[in-house]
């Protein structure tokens, strides 16, 4: 049980954040993580780089969480010495003898846009912005150099800027830090530049060339801070926040409310139609005047079959029981994103997997329930295994293939193999046995009640038009819930993988994502299971699924655009990544919209078929 204590509370390192204090002549710590760019989804070691400063002394890697080590976020110890209001004009870091392997590697990386990532007090180094003010914007990463008239420059002396303001108006002795600046500089010669000239200094013409006849450089580095009150340590990370390439949202809400708002009256005529305006007073009466084939109510021909459990009820129900549990992530996972629990992507990472993991009881109560409801409980363990492992089945084929290219690239990304044990730990130890635990609830307490055949002969179904026939159903039923999510997708695409500094509006847009979705696809759900009612044909069950899954073919398809549009620069193993991991978000998509939608046409179909008086 300890064990069990011990593997779920590594889950929470990083999850909360708190503001660190520090006294004049503190020692500050400058961590780097890898580099990474735009360009390549691979991230490679910064001290395996040929044309950087190795580490001094033995290299000290910082504790990580689970999150840290599947987002790469893992840092280590480097050779600036800093201390805490104590500027620095200029320090030599090392000097190096470049070989011309080494001048290759340099140019390819800086050709490719790769990025250092140091880190100071948890806040990712940023490039000095060209202007200052109060809405001044930041661009994390600092790049290893430049390319201007077909020349590559590299960058070797650094001027860190670091911002701080009082931690209290009581303890004047303490401080907090609340920006990080890098102004990096390319030198020719090993003239050291003044740290306080170096934003109006001079240095064409002096650049180190790549393509030289150079090969010694001499790196360095120098300090200085400056006080910035306006700054709270809460408000930080906000100025990280860049959105050049974000749609504006208020395009996105105007595009969905105008949707709902068609989708609901619809959904509204439906409704009060069928269930306000009594044609007749039961069932028989519909039967006894001959008018089943000329009155619209058609759907009450079906009465004694709709109930009639589905086809493969032990998989419908773990993917309902799946779908459900992903719902209750969600829903924690956006509310500790709100309350700024989680507002990095490791942390985000940490929040999930741990939501997930105890959210397993979920899974197991609502998909034992549904099972219960077709009038039986003999292969209750069976559900709870297919419940417990489909997703983890899923997701564990795209991850170990995202895994092999990422270490057939010899890329910082791969996931260690003790990591992997730990995720395996997770499932079997924790979230596997919390399945069964709500399955065992959900067949004392179930939440459904159990479907009532009236008829043991199903009645024959007639030739269904074809705009309920595969795959005309699923397109059209798409279409208008992406629509309605179009501008948020494009904005999460972004973040994830072009505009890393605006993952600050993630949530913002996750929340926004999940509602209009709930909301479209519980209309169209209703909408298109009335329609297939109105045709005599009781299959429902599926149906219901498939509609919630049909905005995923525009989703896929929107990812193939965006990866054309903005990525084409990816290798073709990098285009395995892209996809594995779209592969892997669409599967999660799926099971939310199906389960919403789902649950909308059980709801409908049960209020609607409860109007009928029949004796």
């Amino acid at each position: 049980m300890l064990f069990r204590l011990a593997i779920l509370l590594q889950l929470f390192v990083g999850i909360f954040a708190h503001a660190n204090e520090y006294r004049s002549g503190d020692e500050l710590a400058i961590l780097v993580g890898h580099t990474s760019s735009t360009k390549s989804p691979f991230t490679y070691t910064y001290y395996d780089l040929p044309f950087v400063c190795p580490f001094g002394s033995t290299k000290a890697s910082h504790r990580s969480s689970l999150g840290d080590v599947l987002m790469d976020n893992r840092f280590s110890s480097t050779n600036f010495q800093i201390r805490m209001l104590q500027d620095v004009s200029c320090k030599n870091l090392c000097e190096l003898k470049l070989s011309d392997e080494g001048k290759g590697s340099a140019k390819e990386y800086i050709e490719n846009e790769y990025k250092i990532n140091w880190s100071l007090d948890d806040l990712p180094a940023a490039l000095k912005p060209a202007v200052t003010g109060k809405d001044v914007r930041y661009v994390s990463g600092i790049p290893f150099g430049n390319i201007s008239y077909g020349k590559v420059f590299l960058y070797n002396h650094f001027d860190f800027i670091i911002r701080y303001r009082p931690a209290s108006l009581i303890q004047s002795d303490k401080w907090q830090i609340v920006g990080f600046e890098v102004l990096p500089i390319s030198q020719a010669d090993a003239t050291c530049p003044d740290a306080y000239l170096t934003d109006n200094k001079d240095v064409s013409g002096n650049e180190y060339v790549l393509d030289s006849q150079v090969s010694d450089v001499q790196y360095s580095y120098s300090v200085r801070f400056v006080l910035d009150e306006q700054t709270t340590w809460g408000q930080r990370m906000k100025k990280y926040v860049t959105y050049t390439s974000l749609y504006d949202r208020k395009y996105g809400f105007m595009n969905a409310i105008i949707i709902i708002f068609l989708l609901s009256t619809f959904v509204t005529g439906i409704v009060s139609q069928q269930l306000f305006t009594k044609k007749y007073e039961n069932y028989e009466q519909l039967q006894e005047e001959g008018l089943e084939s000329e009155d619209s109510d058609t759907w009450k021909l079906v009465k004694t079959d709709v109930f009639r459990p589905p086809a493969h009820p032990r998989l419908f129900s773990a993917l309902f029981g799946a779908g459900c549990q992903f719902a209750a992530m969600c829903m924690f996972l956006v509310l500790l994103g709100f309350l700024g629990w989680a507002q990095k992507k490791a942390s985000v990472v940490n929040s999930a997997i741990a939501l997930y993991v105890l959210t397993g009881v979920f899974a197991g109560y609502f998909s034992q329930s549904l099972y219960h409801s077709f009038g039986t409980d003999k292969e209750w363990k069976k559900v709870g295994v297919l419940t417990a492992s489909l997703v983890p089945f899923l997701v564990s084929f795209f991850g170990m293939v995202i895994n092999f290219f990422f270490f057939v690239s010899s890329s910082s990304r791969v996931i260690p193999f003790s990591t992997i044990l730990g995720l395996l730990a997770l499932w079997v130890l924790i979230n596997a046995p919390l399945v069964f635990v709500g399955s065992a609830i959900a067949l004392r307490w179930p939440i459904f009640e159990q479907t009532i055949v009236n008829s043991q002969v199903s009645r024959s179904i007639p030739r269904q038009p074809w705009y309920l026939k595969f795959p005309y159903n699923v397109l059209f039923s798409g279409c208008l819930p992406f629509c309605s999510i179009f501008v948020e997708v494009c904005n999460l695409l972004a973040i994830t993988w072009k505009e890393n500094n605006a993952f600050f509006f993630f949530f913002d847009y996750l929340f926004g994502m999940i509602v209009v979705i709930t909301l479209t696809i519980s209309l169209t759900a209703i909408i298109s299971v009335y329609t297939l009612l109105q045709s005599e044909n009781y299959h429902w069950w599926w149906h219901s699924l498939l509609i919630g899954a049909s905005p995923a073919i525009y989703l896929l398809l929107y990812a193939i655009y965006f990866y054309f549009q903005n990525l084409r620069t990816y290798s073709w193993n990098g285009v395995i990544v892209y996809y594995g991991n779209c592969a892997i978000g669409i599967c999660i998509f799926v099971l939310y919209t199906s389960t919403v939608s789902f649950l909308s046409s059980l709801l409908f179909v049960k209020t609607l078929f409860k109007s009928i008086k029949s004796d």
